[in-house]
């Protein structure tokens, strides 16, 4: 065997070598020091009452070029873009921190339709580049307020069919009130005289008085409703519609003094249906001929030939 041959296949095999590691160093070395986008939200639920301002929060690192969004989850469409907003919710707003890696929508004026799932993502074709996060919206207890300037009174009980009339009064010694809405789990109520529904207001310096009223009630009338003020202070107050069995089965009720001798008398017809003459007129006939024959029986008087 050649000398030559003897030395050149380790050679060759300590390249091969020398190359592979080269290439995995000059490869990962870079992805360790320096990674590649990430984005992750600092939690997995977020709770926020009606009317607060709803933060939500999710960390970016190596954002790059790329852009950072946000958005519902389920809808097509972002909520904003990077800093711009694509969403018409002037209540809406995004924020980052100098470093740019916390990111963070803002919701103000949070309502109870704004709960629900939202993503954080870094655009790109590679879907676990995004994250997700629950929003939930609450109110108070029943009958029981966030802020200490509003308060609802009015029904809790209901038999169906009957009225329901909240009030809901809202004060504030820092500035006047100039709205109250009204909600019924989560729908927003109006005016509407078709459907029985009337909202009135009152007016005062610094304060305001509503009220909701229905007429008749129905039984998707029960549920939470929630009185919200200009102030950002909600009230919610449950209200019961409880079912009436004969309005349901369709039930009449006897008249007072309508006894069941009245009942049989209305069974009788005073009319013949079948010969068309007056029942009473026949009957009034038969009571005279024999009245007639008692008293030619008691006179013993006979009739002999009364043609």
């Amino acid at each position: 065997m050649d000398t030559r041959q003897t030395w050149i296949y380790p050679a060759l095999a300590w390249i091969q070598l020398l190359c592979l590691l080269t290439g995995v160093t000059s490869v990962r070395q870079p992805q360790a020091l320096y990674g590649g986008p990430h984005v992750k939200s600092t939690q997995a639920r977020f709770n926020f009452s009606v009317g607060q301002t709803a933060r939500l929060h999710c960390i970016v690192d190596n954002l790059g070029e790329k852009q950072f969004v946000w958005k519902f989850a389920g809808k097509p469409e972002p909520l904003t873009v990077g800093l711009m907003m694509f969403s018409e919710d002037e209540r809406l707003s995004v924020r980052h921190d100098g470093s740019k890696r916390l990111w963070t929508l803002e919701i103000s004026n949070v309502r109870l339709e704004d709960a629900g799932l939202y993503e954080c993502l870094i655009s790109s074709q590679v879907r676990h580049l995004r994250d997700t996060m629950t929003l939930d919206v609450s109110v108070s207890t029943a009958d029981s307020s966030v802020g200490k300037n509003i308060q609802i009174t009015g029904t809790s009980f209901v038999n169906e069919g009957g009225i329901i009339q909240l009030e809901c009064s809202a004060n504030s010694s820092r500035y006047p009130q100039d709205n109250i809405d009204w909600y019924r789990n989560g729908d927003t109520l109006s005016t509407d005289l078709a459907r029985g529904v009337n909202i009135s207001m009152r007016y005062y310096q610094r304060a305001m008085q509503s009220t909701l009223l229905i007429r008749p009630a129905r039984l998707q009338d029960q549920g939470d409703y929630v009185c919200r003020a200009s102030s950002k202070d909600v009230v919610l107050k449950r209200v019961i519609v409880l079912k009436d069995p004969n309005r349901a089965q369709g039930k009449r009720e006897i008249e007072p003094g309508y006894s069941m001798a009245d009942q049989e008398k209305s069974k009788v017809s005073f009319e013949d249906k079948n010969s068309g003459r007056d029942v009473r007129s026949h009957w009034t006939t038969v009571l005279s001929l024999s009245l007639m024959s008692l008293c030619l029986v008691r006179t013993n008087v006979y009739c002999v030939d009364c043609t």
